[in-house]
């Protein structure tokens, strides 16, 4: 493949099925209900909270009410346009991106710390 752009990164050959970037963390939602159902083990890193007190919870639990209204509308409107990327800032201080997307009957959010760059400044807005 040549020249990985962000319109053909879907296309890239996974390196290493089962796990995900040291970087990166994953929770998995139930298409229904937008309940946590799986994630990946270091989640609890960034919401200080065990594994048992994270599965079953509704996302909104995690990364606020206006974000769990937001993907279910986007859900609904089958278009993740709007909240992608979408920047949360945890109970921790902590500011994370995160990406959604749709896998047959889940909801796929890969989640990454915000990268802070020293001098630079850039923003991501989608205007409706």
């Amino acid at each position: 493949m040549q020249g990985v752009t962000l319109d053909n990164c879907h296309e890239e050959p996974i390196r290493t099925p089962g796990s995900i970037q040291s970087h990166g963390y994953l929770v998995v939602l139930d298409l229904a209900t937008l309940a946590v159902c799986g994630v990946s083990e270091n989640v609890t890193g960034i919401f200080d909270l065990s594994l048992s007190q994270i599965i079953g919870v509704e996302v909104g639990v995690l990364l606020g009410q206006p974000y769990q209204e937001l993907l279910a509308e986007s859900i609904a409107k089958k278009s993740f346009f709007k909240i992608n990327p979408f920047e949360v800032q945890l109970a921790s201080n902590m500011n994370i991106d995160r990406v959604a997307s749709i896998n047959n009957q889940h909801v796929l959010l890969d989640i990454e710390q915000k990268a802070v760059l020293e001098g630079a400044s850039f923003e991501i807005r989608y205007l409706q």
